[in-house]
């Protein structure tokens, strides 16, 4: 290990080990959902508190991993649409499903119960979160190379047909989602929450003295 040069790849704020065991197995275990093979063989998550600082892996691994991510995205681009499709559909059963938990009872339940309602929600959290990694994380987390690639091609074709649109504009255009994803429904749900504890007042006291307080933030 210590002849490897390892790499810092991504951190999170606020995160825990509850995260760290499905997100880690999933980029392990799913990359040959894009690939059909495996090439990062081994990570290290660094956690401090409630913070990941660092999630380091093998440069060279890293990089083979996304040089050849790149080749299935311009050879098979196909393929990439179905692994992205269902990617969505498993997203849509992990929120259906932890939807569905908010209205039962767990205190009720015997542990078998519970251990499988963990096992399905532990199964539909790594699924939703690994299948496409390669190609919606990885092939842009060291150095952009998608968008790189994606923005030469724009430039390519405006030079050919002469236009005179403005490659960035372009680009902008045609990167930009038709509709909310995940995270920008996640962020709309968010605001609508700040919004509701600003306009009531008991609701921000008990924000800033329980939640803020517990946070270490205030």
């Amino acid at each position: 290990m210590k002849n490897e040069i390892w790499r810092k790849n991504f951190e999170i704020k606020r995160t825990h080990f509850q995260m760290a065991t499905p997100a880690l197995y999933d980029m392990m275990t799913l990359q040959n959902v894009t690939l059909n093979k495996r090439l990062l063989t081994e990570g290290v998550w660094i956690q401090e508190g409630y913070d990941n600082t660092g999630t380091y892996f093998k440069r060279a691994e890293l990089r083979s991993l996304i040089d050849q991510t790149l080749e299935v995205i311009s050879e098979n681009p196909r393929k990439i649409d179905v692994v992205h499709k269902k990617t969505l559909k498993y997203n849509q059963e992990f929120f259906n499903y932890a939807k569905s938990l908010r209205k039962k009872d767990l205190r009720n339940l015997t542990d078998k119960e519970l251990s499988i309602i963990y096992l399905k929600w532990t199964k539909l959290l790594i699924y939703s979160h690994g299948w496409a990694l390669p190609t919606t994380w990885f092939i842009d987390s060291d150095g952009e190379d998608f968008s790189k690639l994606l923005l030469d091609k724009v430039k390519d074709v405006i030079k050919i047909n002469k236009s005179k649109y403005n490659y960035a504009e372009v680009f902008s255009i045609l990167t930009t989602p038709t509709r909310p994803s995940f995270a920008m429904k996640e962020e709309i749900e968010s605001l609508k929450l700040v919004r509701l504890i600003k306009i009531d007042t008991q609701a921000k006291i008990f924000f800033r003295k329980k939640i803020l307080k517990k946070l270490k933030i205030v």
